[in-house]
């Protein structure tokens, strides 16, 4: 009889074990909603004490977290709530962090990520980690910690290191550091995201750093493909550089292709267009530029 009694005990045990072990495989697999079943049934058949039900519920919080599903944050505030104790806390914290940022609760992202440790943190994780925390400092206007972030992943070999070398780059361009913008725009020239995008903010760093020749050399084909919403921008650096370093002639019809696309062209750029037909000796042309340049009284109409 003890000997049928224990068999059966370890069966009962082996059937509740298994139900955890066949969840762990799917979420592991990502089957994410079956995974989940698997664990709701540990959660039913084993007591509030069990550690195996503790770390069943961790892992349908994290289940319906994947899933979209709205209970999802639900789940994990009262896995954090009701086991402080248990190690997966720590990890909970780090999912909390980046369903807020899915979300675009940054502020609310960044309180959790607070509480992370990174030497929790897998190799891939930390990566994401830093992307996604210094993705929400950017986005809550912290520049300086969002700068930091970057830098930690945007040189290393991660799947988050292109966007965090834009987001570096960027900041950089926005705070007049051309040459370290310039550094990492051009590393992202041939990357699929970002590829289409670093060509225009090279040539505005040509051109905001008066290297007119490079201007001239890189954006023309540049303008070829530009859109129709940055076509204009390319227009007026691309004859501005023609301007500034001589070249009437070509200069024009860039100016032109810029005057066209704006609603009211600004006396600065009616000056030079008047300037480019005067050194040409197309006065008839340099005049109607001019009059509509010195309708102020400024220096520049002096």
């Amino acid at each position: 009889v003890s000997v049928y009694a224990d068999a059966q005990r370890t069966s009962i045990y082996s059937d509740k074990d298994l139900d955890y072990k066949t969840g762990i495989e799917l979420f592991q697999k990502e089957k994410f909603g079956a995974a989940q079943k698997s664990f709701q049934k540990v959660i039913d058949s084993h007591d509030a004490n069990s550690l195996m039900r503790v770390d069943a519920e961790y892992y349908r919080a994290i289940c319906a977290i994947e899933l979209f599903n709205k209970d999802g944050e639900w789940y994990l505030k009262q896995f954090v709530k009701e086991h402080p104790e248990s190690p997966k806390v720590k990890f909970a914290y780090f999912y909390l962090g980046k369903y807020n940022y899915r979300k675009k609760k940054y502020k609310e992202a960044l309180d959790w990520f607070a509480k992370v440790d990174i030497y929790d943190l897998t190799t891939e994780e930390l990566a994401e980690f830093y992307f996604k925390r210094g993705y929400s400092y950017f986005n809550s206007e912290k520049i300086a910690e969002a700068k930091k972030d970057f830098y930690e992943i945007k040189d290393v070999e991660n799947s988050y290191a292109g966007a965090a070398k834009y987001y570096y780059a960027h900041i950089a361009y926005s705070e007049k550091n051309y040459e370290t913008a310039l550094t990492d725009f051009q590393k992202l020239k041939r990357n699929e995201t970002f590829g289409p995008v670093v060509p225009y903010y090279i040539a505005q760093i040509f051109y905001l750093q008066a290297k007119y020749d490079s201007v001239i050399a890189y954006a023309p084909a540049l303008l070829d493909s530009a859109n129709t919403k940055r076509a204009p921008e390319i227009a007026k650096i691309l004859g501005e550089s023609y301007y500034r370093t001589n070249k009437f002639k070509e200069a024009i019809p860039y100016l032109k292709k810029y005057e066209k696309a704006v609603v009211n062209l600004d006396r600065k750029d009616a000056y030079q267009l008047g300037y480019a037909h005067y050194k040409l000796n197309q006065f008839d042309d340099a005049t109607s530029y001019f009059i509509r340049a010195t309708n102020v009284e400024d220096s520049l109409s002096e």
